[in-house]
């Protein structure tokens, strides 16, 4: 139930660093109308573009698409710094999206479904997140999220996904699977429209970098060296699977 739009080497050898929002806005027309479940950019549009008229695209289309995860800024675990206002305001959801790296051998075992920043502001992990759309979608009832319920947060319709705690830290323990093995597209052919749109209905489907020189690269247990896109496309099937 999860397909991966690479960013990959082919399409920033036709779009260049930083790509103009423009390829975002005309990938994310397509990508619509496939009638996903749950779209996640795990791109941190952080300030106006030079093309106002584009921002304002773009701002549309994410309401119209009504299910968007955008993501955010964290520093030092500490402070939270979300999206400009006009597409923060514009998604279903912004998200953190670092995993937890563990200060022994620099591995990623699992990953925290939430936190609580300084301003005491709660904000969900992209993979619960998506999950929560997902279940929203699936089930046409509202999963939103709220900090208040703890661990009943977590329960979906025939899914409660069990939490491990460590000193009252809930995480959740992902069971890895190859990278190859997830469906992937190249962002570039989906901007393109040269894609089979039936691949994408009711899928979540997750936007991020896997080209070589942007260093997005996380050590996992049994797999090496992976891209983070793929730490959370297997958290989430670690909880629809159930294992």
């Amino acid at each position: 139930n999860v397909v991966i739009i690479e960013i990959d080497d082919e399409t920033l050898n036709k779009t260049w660093f930083p790509m103009d929002r423009k390829y975002f806005l005309e990938t994310l027309k397509h990508v619509n109308d496939a009638k996903p479940a749950t779209v996640w950019i795990d791109i941190f549009f952080a300030d106006k573009w030079n093309n106002q008229v584009t921002d304002k695209l773009l701002s549309k289309q994410f309401k119209d698409s009504w299910n968007i995860v955008l993501g955010s800024a964290i520093i030092n675990w500490k402070t939270l710094e979300k999206p400009y206002n006009l597409f923060s305001e514009s998604v279903k959801t912004v998200s953190y999206y670092p995993p937890l790296i563990d200060p022994k051998n620099d591995k990623v075992y699992s990953i925290m479904p939430y936190r609580k920043f300084d301003n005491w502001e709660y904000m969900e992990n992209f993979s619960f997140a998506m999950l929560r759309n997902y279940y929203s979608y699936i089930y046409s009832k509202d999963f939103s999220f709220n900090p208040k319920l703890a661990e009943k947060n977590y329960e979906y319709p025939n899914n409660n996904i069990y939490l491990w705690d460590f000193d009252e830290r809930p995480e959740l323990n992902i069971n890895y699977s190859e990278p190859k093995k997830f469906n992937r597209l190249s962002f570039y052919d989906v901007y393109n429209g040269s894609f089979n749109k039936d691949l994408l209905k009711d899928k979540i489907v997750i936007i991020w970098y896997t080209a070589e020189w942007i260093k997005d690269d996380f050590i996992v247990p049994e797999y090496g060296i992976i891209k983070g896109i793929y730490i959370h496309a297997n958290a989430i099937n670690t909880v629809m699977n159930k294992d």
